[in-house]
């Protein structure tokens, strides 16, 4: 089994992919639109989405550790987590399974901005 540890190491190299992503994300969210439309909206369409099923995780600790590490990880290379939100997992079969979004995005530094 996962621990705390390996979920947020996991969550890293998520957020450094993400954060190294292209941000230009689709906006066909098929059954989700509603929950997804407005980041896409307030994000400009700019941004990598890392997904996961809450199911995935043994339990709340896990998933917090998967999510810091993804936030970790973005940050580390320029990027941070611009919005989050959660749909439900119909694929699962499981009544009130979530799966979890983080839009990861990254901000133009300044042209004022010095090294």
């Amino acid at each position: 089994m996962k621990t705390k540890a390996d979920w947020r190491e996991i969550g890293f190299d998520q957020g450094v992919l993400a954060g190294n992503a292209d941000m230009y994300a689709a906006c066909d969210f098929g059954s989700h639109e509603n929950n997804l439309a407005q980041g896409h909206a307030l994000l400009g369409g700019e941004y990598a989405l890392v997904t996961s099923k809450y199911r995935d995780f043994p339990d709340h600790d896990c998933c917090a550790a998967w999510m810091a590490g993804v936030i970790e990880g973005s940050t580390s290379v320029g990027a941070r987590m611009g919005y989050t939100t959660g749909t439900p997992d119909l694929a699962s079969g499981i009544e009130g399974a979530m799966q979890l979004h983080l839009m990861i995005v990254r901000d133009t530094r300044p042209a004022s901005a010095t090294n």
